[in-house]
């Protein structure tokens, strides 16, 4: 590819070497401390690179391309000159955001009448929070200094990329779970196949960030069990293009015998991923310590929206909210060269990077119980602002070439990339493999059919 995409990508490209870097780390731990064969890595290229965080951009179903984005949702210009972005994807957001504006929801509101109730909003930032108070999902456009003077930025600025934890096993007989798991997983995995392999992973995540890092371990080759619950909503596409290789079940956590099935499956858990707002899944004992405790062994990994400190810890929010919050789409926009308008990095970029950087960090954590000889478990934290602060500081608001980081890379140049799968409804769906291992599981067979979110047994198969 040509320098000026290169020089575009800025921080992207380096966020993605870094976590190649995570799979050097990943093979020296291997080779050194596991008596298996050192995986084979591609390392790919910037093309690869970039078509890795823009993957739904690509994926088509029966050759057309898809359509992720309610109407409603995107930025729109207050009265008082400033910029909001609201995500309107779910249905009951959508539905919050228009009583906010007062607006009478329905299937047919246009954009031009929030459009007309936006003008009508004198301070942004109220706006921001009235949205807020009522559970819909907003973020106002804050340049990067306004962000670095708020202070949800100051306790992200505390921060590690990668929060790593070692819960302590404190008795023998904990310490004892806890070697089982790591045994059970060592005579499971294969040692050659891809780096995953053995691995099971109880994914507890919807939209992006989550279930990437779940499909990318189903593509290295881990056992990967996506857990649904009866009226969530979820976003069909993405939910196609994060599906293959995984299983899917239904759970009622409101029911005792819901919990129940969740427990038992976590029983033979390796990694356990929770992308749901902080603090919403503690009413059923799935806080994460609570899981390590009952649990000796595994792998808890927490994305969040603004990450697990500041008043923001709690917040809802997505990639296009946290990109407009910490002032990396202000930043972009004036790349562009724009002054009165904004625009958001032409990728989901911090969706794609903390997935991939939460699945290398999932098996980083597990070849660390091998290396240190301690089985006890692990929690991992990542957050979409965190990492919008690591890409800040590797260059992505400097982005001297922004025009030509929104330009895709020609299929055409990464054809042998792409896979095709069956969807549940029998369509032909067009998508990218993981892009940096020469066989992975998903381009070697494993989840020709995608699942029916919620379809399947709540067991391991």
């Amino acid at each position: 590819m040509h320098q000026g995409r290169r020089s575009a990508l800025g921080g992207a490209a380096s966020a993605l070497e870094e976590i190649l870097a995570c799979t050097g780390l990943e093979r020296g731990v291997f080779a050194t401390k596991v008596d298996v064969e050192t995986p084979r890595v591609d390392q790919g290229g910037i093309d690869v690179a970039c078509a890795a965080i823009r993957q739904e951009r690509y994926m088509k179903i029966n050759g057309e391309a898809i359509k992720t984005w309610d109407p409603i949702s995107g930025l729109y210009c207050t009265g008082d000159a400033r910029h909001i972005q609201l995500h309107c994807n779910f249905p009951h957001h959508r539905k919050l955001a228009l009583e906010v504006l007062g607006i009478d929801e329905s299937a047919s509101v246009t954009r031009e009448e929030v459009e007309t109730a936006m003008a009508r909003e004198k301070d942004v930032f109220d706006l921001e929070d009235r949205l807020f108070q009522a559970g819909a999902c907003a973020a106002a456009v804050r340049t990067p200094e306004e962000w670095d003077a708020h202070p949800q930025q100051a306790a992200i600025a505390e921060l590690p990329l990668i929060e790593f934890e070692t819960v302590e096993c404190k008795h023998e007989d904990i310490k004892q779970a806890a070697q089982a798991r790591l045994d059970a997983w060592m005579e499971r995995r294969d040692p050659h196949a891809a780096s995953a392999s053995g691995l099971r992973c109880l994914d507890l995540t919807r939209v992006l960030a989550g279930p990437i890092a779940g499909r990318s371990m189903a593509d290295l080759g881990a056992s990967v069990m996506r857990v649904s619950g009866p009226g969530r909503p979820y976003i069909p596409m993405l939910s196609i293009l994060t599906g293959p290789g995984k299983q899917t079940c239904e759970i009622d956590l409101e029911t005792k015998q819901g919990r129940e099935s969740l427990e038992e499956l976590l029983k033979t858990t390796d990694v356990f991923f929770n992308a749901y707002r902080r603090g919403s899944l503690t009413k059923h004992g799935l806080d994460s310590a609570s899981i390590a405790a009952r649990h000796p062994g595994i792998i808890v990994i927490e994305i969040d929206a603004y990450s697990r400190k500041g008043p923001w810890a709690g917040k809802r929010g997505f990639d296009s909210l946290v990109q407009c919050a910490s002032g990396l789409a202000h930043a972009h926009s004036v790349a562009l060269g724009q002054r009165e308008t904004v625009s958001h990095l032409p990728v989901q970029l911090l969706d794609y990077v903390t997935g991939y950087l939460a699945t290398f960090a999932g098996i980083t954590a597990r070849l660390d119980q091998v290396a240190t000889q301690d089985p006890s478990s692990r929690i991992v934290r990542l957050s979409l602002a965190r990492t919008a602060q690591w890409l800040r500081d590797q260059g992505v608001k400097d982005a001297g070439q922004a025009w030509e980081m929104a330009q895709d890379v020609p299929a055409s140049m990464i054809e042998s990339e792409f896979v095709e799968r069956t969807t549940p409804d029998g369509a032909k769906a067009t998508i990218l493999g993981f892009p940096w291992t020469t066989e992975p599981a998903s381009k070697a067979g494993l989840g020709h059919v995608i699942e029916a979110i919620g379809s399947g047994p709540a067991r391991w198969l």
